[in-house]
């Protein structure tokens, strides 16, 4: 069957984020054999938001 290796793991990070007060809270939960740097992915989201956040910013002024 297509796809079965992927049975009880998850291809493509779980990903939680809370907002408060101007600030982001992001989780993140992935398989280290499909993503062993979390660290990096962790980083990867960080510029993404922060680059979202300079963009919604400039769209406003």
């Amino acid at each position: 069957m297509a796809g079965s290796w992927l049975h009880g793991r998850h291809a493509v990070p779980t990903r939680q984020l809370a907002t408060c007060a101007g600030t982001a809270d992001l989780q993140i939960m992935v398989a280290k054999d499909i993503i062993p740097d979390l660290g990096f992915l962790a980083k990867c989201f960080e510029e993404l938001l922060m680059e979202m956040k300079n963009v919604a910013t400039k769209l406003q002024s």
